[in-house]
């Protein structure tokens, strides 16, 4: 069974997610091991202002802190709420954007695919210090999973392993996950990445270990002219 998997974004539609980025960070050496376990929790939003006749999507994106724990701890939160636009096209190319979302919409190919098959998309990853990195992500169409008693296909994620060394230290990234699509909306349902960095000082034997795990939920999706219901919710 061909699937030809594409974003079905209509004018008006607004999609609230759930977002949960777990960055659990360790430190070690030849005496000790130091862990520090962040959890933040944001509300994302966002509104397809207009559908272009070319059929990209003019997107606004609000992205709203709830919560941030450092170790169970609550703690202040710095950040503030941001906005930002994007265009999109169907497939999940990003056109342009005002700045770096911290959720990215799986891309997808120009032709339908069969279950069990393999396509790769370029990413480009921006660390903390350093250029930016391409690298290539392999997503496989798994199968179909219900979420929200939708249908929903499962695709798997995984990147290829980046690594460098510079004035003794080996550096590494790799990410992996799994995302459920809704073909029949158009639009992603769930989404879980996980991606390690490690830094590692060869003439030391110290290291460092960044996991970073970002969940994205779909709570609701929302038509405001829907003449079905008066709350207008398609998902919820």
């Amino acid at each position: 069974m061909s699937i030809n998997l594409e974003y079905k974004m209509k004018e008006g539609q607004v999609y609230l997610y759930d977002v949960i980025v777990n960055n659990i960070k360790i430190f070690r050496d030849s005496n000790n091991e130091e862990k520090e376990i962040d959890e933040i929790k944001m509300k994302l939003t966002q509104k397809v202002s207009k559908v272009l006749p070319n059929g990209e999507f003019e997107l606004e994106i609000e992205i709203d802190p709830v919560s941030f724990l450092r170790n169970n701890a609550p703690q202040e939160i710095a950040i503030p709420t941001q906005t930002m636009k994007m265009v999109m096209d169907k497939k999940g190319k990003v056109i342009s954007s005002t700045m770096d979302s911290p959720v990215s919409s799986p891309s997808f190919p120009d032709k339908p695919i069969e279950i069990g098959e393999t396509w790769i998309s370029k990413t480009t990853l921006r660390l903390a210090e350093g250029a930016p990195i391409e690298l290539n992500y392999y997503y496989t169409a798994k199968g179909f999973e219900k979420v929200k008693n939708l249908d929903a296909i499962l695709i798997e994620v995984s990147s290829d392993k980046w690594e460098n060394n510079v004035n003794e230290v080996h550096q590494s990234l790799l990410s992996k996950g799994n995302t459920l699509f809704s073909v029949d909306y158009g639009a992603l349902l769930k989404s879980d990445v996980e991606t390690e960095v490690k830094a590692k000082l060869t003439n030391n034997n110290q290291e460092f270990i960044s996991n970073v795990k970002v969940s994205v939920i779909l709570d609701k999706l929302i038509q405001k002219d829907l003449q079905t219901s008066e709350e207008g919710f398609l998902i919820k």
